[in-house]
């Protein structure tokens, strides 16, 4: 049996909304729509604390780690812009999940979905990562 490469994530597509999500105070859009769950990390987005070494990478934001300003470069994965579109044309209500907190997530999805149509909700996980 073949193992999963720990580096990818997987993503969630569920007929309806995972418990965690009905038992949370998170408001969803439609209890009855299919729900994609995306990991932002690994999934979505490629994040670094040093520049790529060709110099390539769509934005840079700003993170707070111990009251120090650090900047983190990040590379949308091929392709993530058509696959959101997509999955919205098709009637699913996308959540991005991450560990990150709020300000970090709100300043990578405002680059990602500037509109916020295709993304409904960030789900923070209740914890603290260091980026």
């Amino acid at each position: 049996m073949t193992r999963p490469n720990p580096s990818f994530h997987l993503l969630y597509i569920v007929s309806s909304p995972p418990s965690f999500l009905c038992n949370s105070s998170i408001p969803l859009l439609n209890p009855y729509k299919r729900t994609l769950l995306l990991g932002v990390r690994k999934t979505m987005i490629h994040v670094s604390e040093k520049p790529p070494p060709d110099g390539r990478y769509n934005f840079k934001v700003d993170n707070w780690v111990n009251k120090k300003k650090t900047a983190l470069y990040v590379i949308l994965r091929p392709g993530l812009g058509e696959f959101l579109k997509a999955a919205k044309k098709a009637s699913f209500e996308i959540v991005a999940f991450t560990m990150w907190p709020q300000g970090l997530i709100s300043d990578i999805l405002d680059q990602i979905d500037p509109s916020r149509r295709i993304i409904y909700i960030p789900l923070l996980a209740d914890t603290r990562h260091p980026f």
